[in-house]
């Protein structure tokens, strides 16, 4: 199963944790804190069909690294040049069935999707 554009995944992401991420439709960006700055992710580039934005996909990462250990929810990442998806994340927040494990293009977008998969496991 291929991942969902990443316009989505971030949507879906600014939905779940609106103290973390917000979308400003009208930039085509989605705004995240990390690092104690709210940094901007392009998403556009997702709909035209061109190449990421790979700082803002780098502050994606490293906010949502900050979101999980502030949760005390550890995560892993890995990256696979071999295979269809070329990024494997799993957040794992103490309860195996909570768990959240996902691939997507790009580290940022893996790790959004499990911590996506993990948050909605947990309510």
């Amino acid at each position: 199963m291929s991942a969902p554009r990443l316009s989505e995944t971030l949507g879906k992401l600014a939905e779940a944790l609106p103290e973390r991420a917000a979308m400003d439709y009208q930039q085509g960006v989605l705004k995240i804190l990390a690092g104690g700055r709210q940094r901007k992710v392009y998403w556009m580039n997702d709909l035209l069909g061109r190449a990421p934005d790979a700082t803002g996909l780098l502050f994606l990462e490293y906010g949502l690294r900050e979101e999980c250990d502030a949760r005390g929810w550890t995560w892993d990442l890995e990256t696979r040049r071999d295979q269809d998806a070329k990024a494997w994340a799993q957040v794992y927040c103490g309860d195996q069935r909570a768990s959240g494990d996902m691939c997507a293009d790009t580290p940022g977008q893996a790790l959004a999707l499990a911590l996506l998969s993990a948050l909605e496991r947990t309510l």
